[in-house]
C-alpha cells in the first residue's frame, strides 16, 4: 500500500476489547488546525445497539451488529490538535505509545471516528441520541481513556446540536 508524503499510518491491535471486532489503520494527515484522520483500510466495530440495523451507503456498513467503515472515511478530531500541548503542560497524560506520535496515539481516535460516523449518517433514525452516546461510552474504557466522563458529556453537547 502506497501512503502520501505528509501522512502517518499505523495499525491497532484491539484484541482486548470486550464488545469488538476491529482493526484500525489510518492515514493522518498532518495539519495544524483540527487533525483530519483517514481510516485506510476497513474498520470494524460490534455493538449490541447495532443489532437488526441494517444500513449501507457510501463506504459505511451496518449490518448483523456491527458497523463496518470502509477505507476512505475521513473525519476531524480536534483533540488530535490539543493533545501535543496538554501532554507538555502537564494537563493531560501521554496517549497509548506509537512510534508516529511524539506523545503517544491519541486516547480517543477511535471514539471520535465512530461517533463522527453515526452523526454524519443518521442510520435512516434508526439509533435515538442515548444509544449513540452508549456506543461512544462504551467505545472509551477500551483503553482505558483519561476524563471519560468529561468526553461522554462532550458527546452529549455535540448530539444536542446535531
Amino acid at each position: 500500500m502506497s501512503v502520501a508524503v505528509g501522512t502517518q499510518v499505523f495499525s491497532i491491535d484491539h484484541s482486548l476489547a470486550s464488545d469488538s471486532v476491529r482493526h484500525l489503520k489510518v492515514d493522518r494527515p498532518l495539519c495544524m488546525i483540527g487533525e483530519k484522520g483517514r481510516v485506510a483500510n476497513e474498520f470494524c466495530y460490534r455493538h449490541r445497539h447495532f443489532d437488526g440495523i441494517t444500513y449501507s451507503l457510501d463506504e459505511i456498513h451496518i449490518a448483523n451488529g456491527q458497523i463496518t467503515v470502509g477505507s476512505g472515511y475521513e473525519w476531524r478530531s480536534w483533540l488530535n490538535v490539543f493533545q501535543g500541548p496538554l501532554v507538555f503542560l502537564g494537563v493531560w497524560p501521554v496517549g497509548l505509545p506509537h512510534p508516529q506520535y511524539k506523545y503517544g496515539r491519541p486516547w480517543t481516535l477511535d471514539a471520535s471516528m465512530v461517533l463522527s460516523v453515526l452523526l454524519r449518517h443518521d442510520v435512516d433514525g434508526a439509533l435515538s441520541n442515548s444509544q449513540i452516546v452508549d456506543i461512544y461510552r462504551d467505545l472509551l474504557p477500551i483503553k482505558r481513556v483519561p476524563l471519560r466522563g468529561f468526553f461522554i458529556a462532550g458527546a452529549r453537547v455535540r448530539l444536542l446540536f446535531h
